[in-house]
């Protein structure tokens, strides 16, 4: 039910000074007659049970309180666990991932710490001094204090401030367990329906309960730690041989980088033709002879010719021809280069109105290609044609 602004205000529990104990409006009698006073600044309340109006506390003359109601919540609730003297406690674990050595296998382990469901508590205390151990450790007040199994648990009520996490530590470090149960959602629930709403998230399975520090804690990581020792004894022997077989394959991989970089082409000579060009290039084992662009039919013969010619083989793949040469490549190398120049001297000799493309605007953007390379970058002609043949063959293949 949504509550309207008047009951947003109201308190909906008020303290019995004589017993100390917070009370619902229907446990009390009318007005002043409640004997009941605001937890937070003391000021007597009435009980205000009319016809019309949902029945809450409200003070009795006028106050600066601004917190009656989150303070009535704050301290219900920790009468609640101090009284029924037990709590839902949520499930609490703690994995590790265990990884082998470069990541060969993985494992993903854990403990239980706390399992979930309710559990019955010891020497519940309200706001109990936690004396500290020795010198060195603060001195804090948690609001409910509890033994759980033989060991303290701090209770702590999120009303309008979470437990901070340096008071989380401190607490864990003197042996104490922490959880937090979050109560601030309370304030928006209708006055009547408020205590069934704190007995739900106190004594049933609830995620607003949480836990910030548990004395198993340690002993989980202990215990993962013997899990993980056993878990990499037993992967050892597997471990060392899927290692051997990294190394292989690392070995093997880097062997090709090595072969495929030492069978790297690497360019020996180039000639400019007419329509295309023509590469000579070499590796370790091979020289090849490859035609670029769209050479005259005439001079793409004499190229195979050439070709057969030297016991090269064809390579349809790549369109290439290849002489496997071994290492001893420069005789051949020397020989090929002469019968390529030889062959295209008659095509490449320029007289006037020799043109490389057919194509006017091809032809104009590589003359003045040519010669912005020769201007610019020092180039000698041969090569600033070259070079301007072969960006403007690049962008009219991507074209």
């Amino acid at each position: 039910m949504a509550l309207s602004n008047h009951n947003a205000q109201a308190i909906p529990f008020g303290l019995h000074p004589q017993s100390q104990h917070m009370l619902t409006v229907t446990d009390v009698a009318k007005g002043l007659a409640c004997n009941c006073v605001c937890v937070a600044c003391g000021t007597p309340l009435m009980a205000k049970q009319g016809k019309v109006r949902t029945w809450h506390f409200a003070h009795s003359v006028e106050t600066n309180c601004k917190t009656a109601a989150e303070a009535a919540i704050h301290q219900m609730a920790k009468q609640l666990v101090a009284q029924h003297r037990r709590l839902f406690l949520p499930h609490r674990e703690h994995e590790r991932d265990v990884l082998g050595k470069f990541g060969l296998w993985s494992e993903t382990i854990s403990t239980l710490v706390q399992s979930q469901g309710i559990f019955p508590l010891e020497d519940c205390q309200i706001e109990k001094t936690l004396t500290p151990r020795n010198a060195n450790e603060s001195t804090f007040r948690p609001d409910v204090l509890a033994n759980l199994n033989g060991s303290p648990i701090a209770i702590e009520i999120f009303n309008t401030h979470a437990v901070s996490e340096e008071k989380a530590k401190a607490l864990e470090a003197q042996g104490v367990s922490v959880l937090e149960i979050e109560v601030h959602d309370i304030l928006e629930v209708d006055p009547r329906h408020m205590l069934a709403e704190l007995e739900e998230i106190l004594f049933e399975p609830s995620d607003k309960v949480k836990w910030l520090a548990h004395v198993g804690d340690s002993i989980a990581q202990t215990s993962l730690d013997a899990t993980e020792s056993r878990l990499r004894t037993q992967w050892k022997p597997k471990e060392e041989r899927l290692l051997r077989e990294h190394v292989s394959r690392q070995k093997q991989e880097e062997r090709k980088r090595a072969y495929r970089e030492k069978m790297r082409e690497v360019e020996y000579a180039t000639f400019p033709a007419p329509g295309g060009q023509i590469l000579i290039a070499r590796n370790p084992i091979k020289v090849t002879l490859k035609v670029f662009g769209h050479l005259q039919d005439e001079l793409f013969r004499e190229i195979c010719h050439i070709g057969r010619k030297l016991g090269g083989r064809f390579n349809d793949k790549y369109r290439k021809w290849e002489f496997f040469k071994g290492e001893d490549q420069s005789q051949f190398l020397t020989q090929l280069q002469t019968r390529v120049e030889d062959r295209i001297q008659p095509y490449t000799t320029k007289t006037a109105g020799t043109r490389i493309f057919s194509d006017a605007g091809l032809q104009e953007q590589y003359e003045e290609r040519a010669a912005i390379l020769q201007f610019e970058s020092g180039l000698n002609r041969a090569e600033a044609e070259r070079q301007a043949f072969l960006l403007i063959i690049s962008e009219h293949t991507n074209s």
